[in-house]
């Protein structure tokens, strides 16, 4: 499994984009790990759509950030009832 190893800089950072390019590939590569995306594509864009969320929640200087999603779909599929939590550590 990828080991990811962060500087107390990008600990601190504001988004992943602070993060230099092996962090940035160490975290990809975790998450597809997890994910078991072995090419990365679905790991890929569930951490951009978290890092979307968590960039979002620093930005209003919040630390946290609830979604609630009632009948969400994908198209013509019915994804059902959702409740997404952003908590900072």
């Amino acid at each position: 499994m990828a080991e990811l190893i962060l500087t107390e800089e990008e600990k601190r950072s504001a988004t992943f984009l602070e993060w230099d390019d092996v962090s940035l590939g160490r975290a990809v590569k975790a998450v597809a790990e997890i994910c078991n995306d072995d090419h990365g594509k679905h790991a890929l864009k569930a951490t951009g759509a978290a890092v979307f969320l968590v960039s979002e929640a620093v930005r209003s200087g919040a630390t946290e950030l609830i979604v609630n999603l009632e009948g969400a779909t994908d198209g013509s599929c019915d994804l059902g009832n959702w409740k997404i939590t952003i908590q900072s550590t």
